[in-house]
């Protein structure tokens, strides 16, 4: 039976500028691509301040740190999922976030009400790791107060949902906002049942 709903930030909730940096400005160099992912990976896990981690990504794209702010900073929060979670949710599951971020942004991205869903929050940035390590997962689950084999995971990302299950959790892949919404109903459902 699942008691949690737990959902990654980017690329769920809301739409993922670390994504739009990258296409727009490393796709086609795969050693820059590769350098500025393990630059992503270390602002996530608290290694280099995020000023630090601007400077050297606006180097290797060759623009200004203020361009690469800009585009990292396009965040357009998820309406449809977040109006979900208020009345379909809220009221029967616990809700937690789980994210790979080097800050907490979420005032930045979100209204009140959206940040409030949320019962518990973890970030990468506080444990120094990022999904898909098992010390995430453990983590939300416990501030939530809940057994990992209780909480429903939803990820963007195949390898963080894998990295979920790994550790206990059922997780769904959104694709979209009526797939995801379908795939939760029916893992609640079957829990219900």
């Amino acid at each position: 039976m699942i008691r949690a709903v737990i959902f990654d930030c980017f690329g769920v909730l809301t739409t993922d500028g670390w994504l739009a940096v990258k296409e727009r400005y490393f796709a086609a160099d795969g050693q820059a691509s590769l350098q500025a992912s393990l630059l992503n990976r270390q602002a996530d896990t608290g290694q280099i301040k995020q000023a630090d981690y601007l400077r050297e990504l606006a180097q290797l794209a060759g623009v200004s740190e203020q361009t690469i702010l800009d585009l990292n900073s396009r965040h357009s929060p998820n309406d449809q999922l977040f109006s979900y979670i208020r009345h379909n949710l809220k009221n029967y599951y616990r809700i937690g976030l789980l994210s790979n971020a080097s800050a907490d942004w979420l005032d930045k991205l979100f209204a009140p009400w959206q940040v409030e869903l949320f019962e518990a929050k973890t970030f990468s940035f506080e444990l120094g790791v990022v999904k898909p390590h098992h010390l995430m997962y453990e983590t939300i689950a416990a501030k939530l107060d809940i057994p990992i084999s209780q909480c429903l995971m939803i990820d963007d990302r195949e390898n963080f949902c894998l990295g979920a299950r790994d550790a206990g959790m059922q997780a769904i892949q959104f694709k979209s906002n009526p797939q995801t919404i379908t795939a939760i109903e029916e893992v609640l459902y079957a829990g219900a049942a």
